[in-house]
């Protein structure tokens, strides 16, 4: 069964220090396959500033410098109310051009550590409306896209060429606290607190969430075991089983809307 890992998901991969698998699907509800078993096409971030054109390729380009670190902020966001939302981002609706939008976000996080275009340019014959990059992994919805990322990880996304390039879409992996909801969503969030929120089994030790329209992943800890609880489990007989945990004990670790680039992972 075919699943998605998100562009970010991969830059952060070295960040997670929960045990088991971190992918993202195009579709929440699928279920796991029987091996685990991944190929990564995604290398170092390059580090394109926002006032330069973003890097072009078929593929990501290794950069000749390390980036340099943005420290998290200690209190929340002052800088143009950049709270998240289902169809954009503070004052920031999707279809609007980069420029101002990586100012904003720039003008909080400091300068991004990652700006790049990458070129899809085969259509995905399994997938219809998902374009890939050549001999890769690498998709998208749309055959040209720009990925602008900052330490934490916090992305946003793309498509088109210049000059018509829109904003389509974001992703939320950190810094903790920069970045909610009006309403005070944000990562580490209990789904206690949000009781409105859509929580299902995504993965073996992930779930699904959404809420207004933000989707989310979801991961929650037996305390006693200090491990994570299992969502989904094989059966005796080759099947699955899901679960439900304490929407106490279960929080946000992943918010993203609108259209991401994926890669392809064959299990969770």
């Amino acid at each position: 069964m075919t699943h998605r890992l998100t562009v970010a998901s991969v830059l952060s991969l070295g960040l997670l220090v929960a045990a088991g698998c971190s992918t993202s699907t195009k579709h929440a509800d699928a279920m796991p396959a029987d091996t685990a078993e991944s190929t990564d096409t995604t290398s170092a971030p390059s580090t394109t500033s926002p006032e330069t054109a973003p890097v072009v390729t078929a593929s990501t380009v290794t950069p000749t410098t390390e980036p340099e670190p943005t420290s998290p902020p200690t209190t929340e966001p002052t800088t143009g109310e950049l709270y998240l939302r289902g169809d954009g981002l503070g004052n920031f609706d999707f279809g609007v051009p980069p420029s101002e939008l990586i100012a904003a976000i720039t003008e909080l996080l400091g300068r991004p550590f990652h700006d790049e275009v990458t070129l899809y340019t085969e259509e995905d014959p399994a997938d219809p409306g998902w374009y890939r990059v050549p001999l890769g992994l690498d998709s998208f919805r749309y055959p040209v896209g720009r990925t602008t990322c900052w330490v934490g990880t916090f992305c946003v996304y793309f498509a088109g060429a210049e000059p018509q390039t829109k904003f389509v879409g974001w992703e939320y992996w950190g810094p903790t606290g920069a970045f909610r909801t009006v309403d005070g969503l944000t990562l580490g969030s209990r789904w206690s607190d949000f009781p409105s929120m859509d929580a299902r089994p995504l993965c073996y030790i992930k779930g699904f969430g959404s809420y207004n329209d933000i989707s989310l992943e979801l991961e929650a800890w037996e305390l006693r075991s200090g491990t994570h609880f299992a969502w989904i489990t094989t059966t005796a007989d080759g099947g699955f089983e899901t679960h439900s945990p304490d929407p106490a004990k279960t929080s946000v670790y992943l918010m993203y809307a609108g259209q991401r680039p994926v890669v392809l992972w064959d299990d969770c």
